[in-house]
């Protein structure tokens, strides 16, 4: 480009002061005529030629358009000039008016005044406007023309010009005051620079006397300077390449009503000269005039037109989605409100939420899930009744309105239906992928605002995923029950952790073979102030939600490990500690660091130390946790498998991390004296673990005949209520003070010895 390139640019503008100096010699040494017109012809040609070049150069259609068609406008000028500077060389006097040089002249502004009304036109829309525009110009030359053939004499021609100029000048101002792209606006405010030197100059010429013109050719000159200071513009004069690309939006100073009506300045043009022309022929005139108003007319209809349509597109798409077409959120409340009072007991709102949506746009992109929301979308418009409300409510949640729709049995039905065809396979991007959704359902309640609705419905659809996912629960009283109640012991939850208030119970965990004491599993126990013991079933995965059980569970392991450190030193024995860990805690930066301070603080062995881990944690971030264990391992600390066999790839586990004990749930315990399907299963896992050289736990033993199955089945360690109940700090120092002193020989009598591992 011309601004790119320093050295041209510099060049271009030395030969442009170079040439306005020699023009202003010419005209000051006098009686030079032909010199200043013909300095004045290439002053012009220059102009056009720097038009075209940045035409060329413009990768934009619209602003190449611009360039193209105020190079013509030059061109017709330099055409103008060119015929006018012959005259004078062959006759040695310049024409007489009207002449062929005129109608050149005359005809430059309207290729500029065309350019000042064209818009930027909308992708795949057909404009008409510039039909009309095109019609508008042709109608305005034909009215000059005629004028100046009607009326002659050089006062007629002085008047037309003057109209041009002006109206010029109200069109390129107009247009640089409503235009807010970067490189469109700079063309617009170069071309009204250029504009209102023309202007102005032409006025300093018809002040100054008509034999100062004719003798010092200054005429000339004034046109010459326009041009050149508009080709100093368009070369770089001033230097605007060092603007920055995120400069903010200029202001539009002109009213918002007066954008896109640039073409007032063809109008004034066309009015102007049926003016003229009425003075002198009524008739003509009146046509003109007409015609000119007839088209401007049908423009700003036009103009109206277009508006009122993009109105309502930014309407609509402020009211629906615009990936789905659905309406959105706003439209939604805005049905809601309209329609709640009068659909009191015979409308329901479904609320449907995709279920592990997220699990699809981390695997294949979110242009994938996009592709997913819409095929559901369609999905929904071809299951719900006709006049149902569907909408999408954000993200991969849907709402849907079902009207009149009588009882629940009904609702039920849709419901069922929509998780029907949502579980079909789907085909996208050639890929085979099976979604599920959970949904909420409440129903429309006089005197219940929209927000309550749509909270009843969410609360319901979140207790069909606690239910497992792929169902749909209607929302009742008890949700609202559970939901104020799981409030108030989150805050006193939250109290209870802050204050340290969780104590520590101790399961001890024996030998099957002779029932000796090996290690003890902390296990966290809450007495709530006003309800009592808390079971950890209920407070435990509410710590998980809330993220607590980060600052609970290291409680839960510095207490411990301080508390069995200190009784291995009272009772000079090694006693191992079970500590069950969470998958928000092995996601915790810094997370085995606090593990080891922990250790060396309470003075606890690192072999005593068992991490006890189930296979849901080991699902959701297995690399994060093999790294954790590969470097617990290689502390000394111990890992143990919890819940073995409820997970789905506890083999793949075995194989690969660095487990040492296996902890089989107690749900394969139950009944296995007269299951024989659950007491093969067992017999298995202990013989695998054993080939695998790991150790095995059975937890829940409540039963003799538990205890002498697991024997039979060579099972290592055990733990339930048959052996031991959980028992605070107090009752397990008193248990283990009470093991140094009773020697029976009863079959549950219990014995302290080293650790399995010693």
């Amino acid at each position: 480009m011309i601004r790119a390139n320093t050295t041209l640019r510099k060049f271009l503008l030395l030969s442009i002061a170079a040439l306005a100096v020699v023009h202003l010699a010419v005209c000051l040494a006098g009686g030079q005529v032909i010199a200043s017109n013909l300095i004045q012809f290439v002053a012009v040609l220059s102009a056009a030629l720097l038009c075209l070049r940045r035409a060329r150069e413009s990768g934009d259609l619209h602003l190449r358009r611009l360039w193209y068609g105020l190079s013509a406008a030059f061109g017709f000028w330099s055409s103008a000039q060119a015929h006018y500077t012959g005259f004078l060389v062959v006759h040695g006097v310049p024409p007489a008016h009207p002449d062929l040089a005129d109608f050149f002249w005359l005809s430059y502004s309207f290729p500029i005044l065309l350019v000042a009304s064209w818009e930027r036109p909308k992708p795949s829309e057909q404009d008409w406007t510039r039909l009309l525009d095109v019609s508008q110009t042709a109608i305005a030359a034909i009215q000059v023309c005629v004028a100046v053939l009607m009326i002659r004499g050089s006062m007629v021609i002085d008047r037309v010009y003057d109209i041009q100029g002006f109206a010029m000048l109200f069109a390129c101002a107009i247009r640089y005051s409503t235009t807010r792209g970067d490189e469109e606006r700079t063309f617009f405010r170069d071309l009204t620079i250029f504009v209102l030197c023309y202007d102005v100059f032409g006025l300093l010429t018809q002040i100054i006397p008509q034999s100062q013109l004719e003798r010092g050719s200054l005429r000339d000159l004034a046109w010459s300077l326009s041009f050149l200071t508009f080709s100093a513009l368009v070369v770089g004069l001033p230097n605007r390449e060092g603007q920055s690309a995120k400069a903010k939006a200029p202001a539009i100073f002109l009213p918002a009503h007066i954008h896109g009506v640039s073409a007032l300045g063809l109008v004034l043009t066309s009015v102007a000269s049926s003016v003229l022309l009425l003075i002198y022929h009524v008739s003509l005139g009146l046509w003109g005039l007409t015609a000119a108003c007839a088209v401007f007319a049908a423009r700003m209809a036009l103009r109206e037109s277009k508006l009122y349509r993009t109105q309502v597109e930014l309407e609509h798409d402020n009211l629906h989605d615009r990936l789905t077409g659905l309406p959105n959120r706003v439209l939604l409340e805005r049905e809601l409100e309209r329609s709640n009072a009068a659909d009191a007991g015979k409308s329901f709102l479904l609320l449907l939420d995709l279920d592990r949506f997220k699990i699809f746009t981390d695997s294949f992109g979110r242009a994938f899930g996009d592709q997913l929301l819409t095929h559901i979308a369609d999905l929904l418009r071809s299951t719900v009744r006709t006049g149902d409300v569907i909408s999408r409510f954000g993200g991969d949640e849907f709402v849907v309105v079902l009207k009149d729709c009588g009882d629940e049995l009904k609702v039920k039905e849709i419901a069922d239906r929509i998780l029907h065809r949502l579980s079909a396979p789907i085909l996208l991007d050639q890929r085979i992928v099976h979604v599920t959704g959970s949904i909420g359902i409440a129903a429309f309640e006089e005197g219940r605002s929209t927000l309550d609705l749509l909270n009843r419905a969410d609360a319901a659809m979140y207790m069909a995923k606690s239910a497992g996912k792929n169902c749909v629960h209607f929302f009742d009283r008890s949700i609202l029950d559970r939901a104020a109640e799981d409030l108030e012991m989150e805050s006193d939850l939250r109290q209870s952790v802050e204050d340290g208030s969780i104590s520590i119970a101790y399961q001890p965990i024996f030998t099957v073979d002779t029932q000796r004491l090996v290690a003890f599993e902390a296990l966290a126990r809450w007495e709530h102030p006003k309800q009592g013991s808390i079971s950890p079933e209920r407070f435990i995965p509410l710590a998980e939600e809330t993220g607590l059980i980060l600052q609970l569970g290291m409680q839960v392991l510095t207490k411990a490990c301080f508390q069995v450190a200190a009784w291995n030193r009272e009772f000079g024995k090694s006693v191992c500690l079970g500590v069950n860990v969470s998958g928000q805690q092995l996601a915790e930066k810094g997370f085995f660091a606090q593990v080891e301070q922990v250790l060396k603080d309470s003075g606890l062995d690192p072999s005593l130390l068992r991490l006890e881990i189930t296979e849901s944690v080991l699902i959701k971030n297995q690399e994060r946790v093999a790294e954790i264990l590969q470097a617990a391992c290689a502390s000394g600390i111990e890992i143990c498998l919890d819940d073995f066999g409820t997970g789905y790839s506890a083999l793949n586990y075995l194989v690969h991390l660095p487990f040492h004990t296996i902890k089989i749930d107690r749900g394969f315990l139950r009944d296995v004296e007269y299951d024989m399907t659950r007491a093969m299963l067992v017999r298995t896992i202990v013989q695998l673990a054993k080939n695998l050289s790991k150790k095995v736990v059975a937890e829940g033993v409540e039963t003799v005949a538990q205890l002498d199955f697991l024997a039979s089945v060579q099972c290592d360690l055990a733990q339930g209520y048959l052996l031991s109940k959980p028992l605070s700090a107090e009752r397990t120092r008193d248990f283990l003070k009470s093991l140094l002193v009773e020697r029976g020989t009863s079959y549950f009598q219990l014995c302290l010895e080293p650790s399995l591992k010693a």
